[in-house]
């Protein structure tokens, strides 16, 4: 909503009003299966991968919503009240699940890998602004807000048996990887402008909100069973997590005169990460020969930072 060069005269009140609810929702799943079963050797393989890719907006082209006035003249016998009301939202679920079974009177061998990758992100903006110009009302408010939430649930699971009479090997691999990241502009401003109220306050208020909640988890399991049986095992789940919020009030280079109070308030507030990483291996090997090895590797990075 904007009004650009041109004068606006009124006996009432002013007001631009700009509002944005924007969300994505997506659940994505992928499933593999695989058996083998023979009399003399049998194999068994399977693989089940999941990606989801989430944007609200970009580094370079960010969602932004605007109420201002550039270059225009309003006068109001009333209040001048310039709002910007945004919200972006992410709900993303993403899993994938593999199994492989194998069984012989001979040889045997199972493999089985799950993936699982979640990139979530949204660059949101809520301006209202005087640029230029003469703005005179009983009172003047700009104000702005964002609300940014991302939450995800990205999982891996995975599932390997062999057994046979003679050797019998197993593995087993899941991995699961989230990405989630806010980055908000919020402002309420004016610039190279005259403002002046007639009875009441001058009032700029900027507020941004952002919150993130990941659950990551990957689990492997890998079981042998054999006169030799080997068994191997490995889990792997990462989350990575930013908010940057530059949420400003400013006036510059203008000439404010005000009959009441004058309030410049910028807020960044429930700027929250919430990160839950989960990472299960087990590996068992049973024969005359017996070996399992296994390992699970869980790592978070979140970051919060105000600009």
């Amino acid at each position: 909503a904007y009004v650009v060069g041109g004068s606006v005269t009124t006996t009432g009140t002013f007001l631009l009003t700009a509002t944005r609810t924007a969300t994505i929702r997506a659940n994505v799943i992928a499933a593999a299966g695989s058996v083998a079963i023979a009399g003399a050797g049998s194999g068994a393989a399977s693989i089940g991968a999941s990606v989801a890719t989430n944007r609200l907006g970009t580094a370079t082209n960010r969602l932004t919503t605007s109420a201002y006035s550039s270059g225009a003249t309003i006068v109001a016998a009333g209040s001048v009240t310039m709002s910007v009301v945004a919200g972006g939202t992410i709900d993303a679920v993403v899993f994938a699940g593999a199994v492989a079974v194998a069984g012989s009177a001979g040889g045997s061998g199972a493999g089985s890998g799950s993936g699982t990758s979640a990139t979530n992100t949204i660059f949101g903006g809520a301006e209202a602004s005087i640029d230029g110009g003469t703005v005179s009302g009983s009172a003047v408010l700009l104000s702005a807000s964002d609300t940014a939430v991302i939450k995800t649930l990205a999982g891996a699971a995975s599932v390997a048996a062999a057994v046979s009479g003679g050797t019998a090997v197993a593995v087993a691999i899941g991995a699961a990887i989230s990405t989630n990241t806010i980055d908000q502009l919020v402002e309420a401003s004016a610039t190279a402008t005259t403002v002046t109220t007639t009875a009441g306050a001058l009032t700029f208020t900027a507020v941004s909100s952002g919150s993130i909640t990941a659950e990551v988890g990957a689990a492997s399991l890998a079981f042998a069973g054999g006169l030799g049986g080997f068994g191997v095992s490995g889990a792997g789940a990462g989350a990575t997590n930013t908010i940057q919020t530059r949420t400003v009030a400013y006036a510059t280079a203008s000439k404010l005169t005000v009959a009441g109070a004058a309030t410049l308030e910028a807020t960044s507030t429930g700027a929250t990460i919430i990160a839950r990483v989960l990472a299960a291996s087990a590996a068992l090997g049973i024969g005359t020969t017996g070996v399992g090895a296994s390992i699970g590797v869980a790592v978070a990075h979140n970051e919060l930072a105000l600009l």
